[in-house]
């Protein structure tokens, strides 16, 4: 017994075991942290590095349950002293990565950006950001590049796996440990893979489907548990035998696959044979690597995973979307050395004090975690200004962002009870609804459903993702318009969408329910027929084009300047009318011609907003756009007010029905 156990009283059984060092774990751990560095720095080396997380769920499943295995075999588990070594392995760290993020917020963050912060700061402190970030956005969308904490999901799951595998390995009987893995990593795989593919008739969209399945324990829980497995049989039978070359030939599976550009949705089929690959590396014998630099990365994994995003975050926020190449190359160099100094005096320091003091380590833990979460609320500014909320306007209420593929008509999305105006469309199509409700045309109804254009039958299919969601869309518009055709009260139809994943869209489409090749003519005649019901319907139809953009997010560029953050691109802000031009062309020459052939009055927000040169983005105080190309509620009326959106429609007498 060594002189520690001696003055702590811990008899030789009490004294945790010590895991003994894998090479071939660091070197996995190395390669799993730096393709997710290179993913992330978008340096086009690894398409698919994200999948490096993926192996750190292996490689933790791996070393939990072989660490509580051996402690209960031994009689000396404790629930508590097993928590206390985690959090003196992860917290130092991360509350140290922590507080330098926080300290940098004010200087590199908009206000909307620091109110979401916030919350995910809230969410990382309390082991819950995969349950913040689920809620607040989509990893692989563009809009997460600019989330410093948004890495953080992974460690807040992997801390909820901690609480829940020492409960399962204690309750279940040592005979049913292996059953009830597999139990376990088939249920979850099942709904993984449900989820996905949009399988469950759940009323929700499959973009929050596919969101849950990626940010949530019970949806990720089958790769850890597949490394717990082979943990299991290692504690049992010892090491797999492998024949020689296996192991090597594994690690190349996993370099292959993550250098595979990306192909359909994750987690999926990669991420099987990631976990596999992983898992079999883990069960054999250490035979992979011997210690040098690659298994040096691997023990400042850890600090590097934690350091890297809130360095590119920042900088991608700077820079209004993503930082010059050079930029993230500096900064995912710098990555490393910070990592290593971390390690070296915070990380290795706080390993062993949960054997000395545990009582005074949990309240040191506890007010530092305080500190943090004070000081996030008090020193980042807070979204004040008119028209500064981001993301686009659901119109009259969030219920009117309809989710199904039948078009209901609800009472929350109409302004009056007999309206004269019917909005269609689109998320683009949303935005005029508070415009149009209060431009004292007789009210409005508003059946609007996101991401789906306003082309009956027709949906765009992406690569990889489910059919369930395109299927929706295709009928949820083919049914909207013959609703809004019954309506009796209806006058004017305005539609609106975006129309790029249609008029832009290579593949394959959903036509009328089956999967078809594009066919840009069969899009003319819908966008006709739509016309032609509606027109026999007795109802005047006005079609809206979508607001002009070049691809900058004019939203975050002006609030960043007027809140004085450092912003080191986008200017003055505004849109450069040639690139919008250019941006936006293949649309508006769809919209043109459809307005000629079906002989409709087509509205350009940009004749309100733009002028030789440039289109404006702010109107004083108040802020047009909403992100990139989405108008807030007062842009959207500044909009209507100077394109004469009244006018316009008063001008056109309905026709007469047959």
């Amino acid at each position: 017994m060594d002189g520690l156990a001696a003055r702590h009283g811990l008899t030789s059984q009490a004294v945790p075991h010590r895991v003994s060092r894998r090479e071939d774990i660091q070197l996995l751990r190395a390669f799993a942290v730096l393709v997710v560095l290179f993913y992330h720095a978008d340096l086009g080396l690894f398409g698919q590095g994200f999948l490096g997380v993926d192996v750190f769920f292996v490689v933790s499943g791996f070393l939990m349950t072989g660490l509580i295995l051996a402690e209960i075999d031994r009689g000396c588990f404790s629930f508590p002293r097993f928590l206390a070594r985690r959090a003196a392995r992860l917290l130092p760290a991360s509350l140290a990565t922590l507080t330098a993020t926080v300290l940098a917020a004010p200087f590199l963050l908009s206000p909307s950006a620091a109110d979401e912060f916030r919350a995910a700061l809230f969410g990382t402190l309390t082991f819950t950001a995969n349950i913040v970030f689920w809620l607040q956005t989509d990893y692989f969308a563009a809009s997460a590049d600019t989330r410093p904490l948004l890495h953080t999901w992974s460690l807040s799951l992997e801390e909820q796996f901690y609480f829940l595998l020492p409960a399962v390995l204690l309750v279940v009987p040592k005979n049913f440990r292996g059953a009830a893995m597999a139990v376990g990593i088939v249920l979850s795989g099942l709904c993984c893979a449900l989820l996905m593919t949009g399988a469950l008739p759940l009323p929700v969209s499959d973009k929050t489907m596919q969101s849950a399945a990626f940010f949530l324990l019970p949806t990720r829980a089958w790769e850890l548990l597949i490394g717990g497995l082979a943990a299991l049989h290692v504690h049992r039978h010892g090491a797999l035998a492998l024949p020689r070359g296996v192991a090597p030939l594994a690690f190349a599976v996993l370099v292959g696959v993550c250098a595979m550009a990306p192909s359909g949705a994750h987690p999926g089929p990669t991420a099987a044979a990631v976990a596999l690959a992983t898992a079999l590396i883990c069960a054999g014998h250490d035979s992979l690597a011997r210690k040098g630099a690659l298994t040096r990365v691997g023990d400042w994994s850890y600090s590097i995973y934690l350091i890297h995003w809130p360095l590119l975050a920042y900088a991608n926020a700077a820079f209004l979307g993503e930082a010059p190449l050079w930029l993230r190359v500096v900064l995912s160099v710098l990555t490393i050395p910070l990592a290593a100094l971390q390690y070296h005096y915070v990380e290795t320091p706080f390993r062993t004090l949960w054997r000395s003091d545990g009582v005074r380590l949990a309240a040191g833990f506890a007010a530092a975690s305080l500190f943090c979460a004070v000081l996030g609320l008090t020193i980042l500014p807070r979204a004040t200004s008119e028209g500064a909320i981001s993301g686009p306007n659901d119109g009259l209420s969030a219920h009117c962002d309809q989710r199904g593929s039948e078009a209901e008509i609800l009472a929350t999305c109409m302004s009056a009870p007999e309206p004269r105006v019917a909005l269609l469309g689109d998320s683009f199509a949303m935005q005029w609804a508070d415009a149009l409700a209060k431009a004292d045309l007789g009210g409005v109804l508003q059946i609007t459903k996101s991401a789906c254009a306003p082309a009956p039958g027709l949906a765009p299919v992406k690569q990889g993702a489910p059919l369930r969601g395109p299927r929706a869309c295709a009928a949820f518009m083919a049914d909207a318009v013959h609703t809004i055709a019954k309506f009796p009260s209806i006058q004017w139809v305005v539609v609106a969408g975006s129309w790029s994943k249609l008029v832009a869209h290579e593949g394959e489409v959903i036509r009328d329910g089956e999967l078809s090749p594009v066919d840009r003519a069969d899009l003319m005649e819908r966008l006709e027929r739509l016309v032609r019901d509606l027109r026999d319907a007795g109802k005047q139809v006005v079609l809206m084009a979508p607001p002009p953009s070049s691809g900058l997010d004019v939203h975050a560029c002006n609030e960043r300047r007027r809140a004085g953050v450092l912003t080191f691109a986008g200017g003055d802000c505004a849109i450069a009318h040639a690139a919008a031009k250019i941006r936006g062309a293949s649309v508006d020459r769809f919209l043109v011609a459809a307005a000629e052939r079906t002989k409709t009055p087509l509205l350009h927000p940009a004749n309100a907003l733009c002028e030789q040169t440039t289109c404006r983005t702010a109107n004083g105080p108040v802020l047009i756009y909403a992100d990139r190309a989405h108008l807030t509620r007062q842009g959207a009326a500044f909009v209507a007010e100077h394109m004469g959106l009244r006018a316009r429609l008063e001008a056109l007498s309905p026709p007469k029905s047959p």
